[in-house]
């Protein structure tokens, strides 16, 4: 691990913290929703922790590129090594419902000497449970669970500057060890259960996932070890943005992600969709699952 990666991570950590400083006050407040064309929805905190991050740390790193949810394309990030990949709310259902089940995502992807960008610098930080989840390319995944003062977080007590925040000592990420189908469990998500994947579960024999909120949420799941797999067959529901940050921290924890056909999956591409759909998994399991979904047909 680099000085430049830990400085790096230290950067996007913060970038995250401060983010949500600035759109907290939106949360479980009043706010605008846009739809996105075939995109979902928006709000206004989604955007203005999307300009937040952009402007720091573009001011921080003045030659990456920047591929975000909410700014507009620019495909000069692909001439760049550096590339932030972000998503200021994932999970941005789960906000507007006044849910846990969202995070920031900050990832930091570098171009690899065989032209492929992957993340070598990755935050996931899921506020309302003050839970936050990062690694480094080679040094392991980390999680810091915050203390709560009177049953409150740092955000609810007006805590402004982040370095007072009291997390707990981090702890090191390790996914789980199960490889027997009949001892699997699943993360799926808590809108939505496309007829391809309920039928994957139904031939695993898993009748009742986990239901979680954002992919970077259902990731954390596997990344600490409480389930096993998710898996998200559709290849238009996912971009690079949903899956760069956790994708670093899951691998670091022990365990593999991957395409639905167990293709390695890059970034800073000009196609940013998930279209091979998305496999996350402790690893142990990862070559049956994929061999099992690929045998499935939506009913």
């Amino acid at each position: 691990m680099t000085t430049d990666l830990i400085g790096a991570l230290s950067d996007a950590r913060m970038a995250a913290l401060l983010a949500w400083q600035r759109v907290m006050p939106y949360f479980q407040g009043d706010f605008r929703v846009f739809e996105k064309e075939g995109a979902g929805p928006a709000t206004d905190a989604d955007r203005e922790a999307d300009a937040f991050l952009t402007g720091w740390l573009g001011e921080r790193y003045p030659e990456a590129g920047f591929l975000t949810e909410e700014s507009d394309e620019d495909l000069s990030r692909l001439e760049r090594d550096d590339v932030w990949i972000i998503d200021p709310i994932d999970g941005t259902t789960d906000f507007i419902a006044g849910g846990a089940d969202f995070a920031v995502h900050v990832a930091l992807a570098r171009r690899d000497a065989d032209g492929a960008w992957r993340p070598v610098a990755t935050v996931v930080y899921e506020p309302v449970r003050g839970r936050l989840s990062s690694a480094c390319r080679g040094g392991g995944a980390f999680v810091e669970v915050e203390e709560a003062i009177g049953g409150k977080l740092w955000w609810q007590r007006g805590v402004r500057d982040p370095s007072l925040i009291p997390f707990g000592e981090p702890q090191r990420m390790v996914v789980s060890d199960r490889s027997e189908i009949a001892d699997l469990r699943a993360v799926a998500s808590k809108t939505h259960t496309p007829r391809r994947l309920g039928a994957i579960l139904e031939a695993l024999g898993i009748d009742a996932p986990d239901r979680r909120g954002g992919l970077g949420v259902k990731a954390m799941e596997v990344g600490g070890g409480r389930v096993e797999f998710y898996l998200q067959p559709d290849g238009r529901r996912a971009n690079e943005w949903d899956l760069c940050a956790p994708h670093l921290i899951v691998e670091e924890a022990g365990g593999r992600v991957s395409d639905m056909e167990g293709r390695a999956i890059t970034y800073n591409r000009e196609d940013v969709r998930l279209s091979g759909g998305v496999a996350i998994s402790n690893g142990a399991c990862h070559d049956v699952l994929l061999e099992r979904a690929s045998i499935v047909s939506a009913p």
